[in-house]
C-alpha cells in the first residue's frame, strides 16, 4: 500500500467529497456512511465517486434505521433516542475520512504532516449547518492554502490492490 496521501492529494479528495456532501445537503439526503471503503478515486479522470454505503442513506431529519459502526463511533449521539440525521453527519464523516487519508484520524499531527493552517482548521473545527455553506468554507480554506492548479496523483492499481 502507498500509505497516507499528501496534503495536496487529500485536498483533492476532500473537494470531491465536499461536492457530493453539498449535493446531498441540497437534496435533503444524508448518506451516513462516507468512508474510504465507499469511495472510488480515478486520478486519470480526476474524479471522486461515492459508490458504496448507500443502504444507510436516508432523508435528512429522519431517525437512522441503521448506521455502520464507524459512523456510530465517530458520532455516538446518533445512537441516542430521538437523534436524527443532519447535514453535519456527512460533513463530519468527510472530515474524518480526509484526516484518515492523511494518516491522522484525530487531527493532532496535521501541522507536522504539512497541512496548511487554513485546511488544518477546517478539518478540525465543526462543520457549518449545511453542505453548501460548508463547501463554501472549504473553498475559502483551499484558496488560502494554495493557488488552484491540477496536481497529478501518480497511483497505479497495484498501489491500491497489491502486486
Amino acid at each position: 500500500a502507498r500509505g497516507p496521501l499528501g496534503p495536496v492529494h487529500a485536498a483533492w479528495l476532500c473537494s470531491g467529497l465536499m461536492n457530493i456532501a453539498a449535493w446531498l445537503s441540497w437534496s435533503g439526503m444524508t448518506h451516513g456512511a462516507i468512508e474510504s471503503r465507499h469511495i472510488l478515486l480515478s486520478p486519470a479522470g480526476h474524479a471522486v465517486k461515492l459508490v458504496g454505503g448507500w443502504a444507510f442513506a436516508a432523508r435528512t431529519g429522519s431517525r437512522p434505521t441503521a448506521l455502520p459502526e464507524r459512523t456510530l463511533a465517530a458520532l455516538p449521539g446518533l445512537a441516542l433516542p430521538g437523534a436524527t440525521l443532519t447535514p453535519q453527519t456527512d460533513l463530519e464523516l468527510v472530515r474524518l475520512t480526509v484526516r484518515e487519508a492523511l494518516g491522522d484520524a484525530f487531527g493532532s499531527r496535521l501541522k507536522s504532516l504539512g497541512v496548511p493552517d487554513p485546511l488544518r482548521r477546517w478539518l478540525t473545527l465543526p462543520p457549518t449547518a449545511d453542505g453548501i455553506g460548508d463547501y463554501g468554507a472549504w473553498s475559502v480554506a483551499i484558496d488560502q492554502s494554495w493557488p488552484r492548479k491540477f496536481v497529478q496523483l501518480d497511483i497505479a492499481p497495484e498501489d491500491i490492490y497489491g502486486a
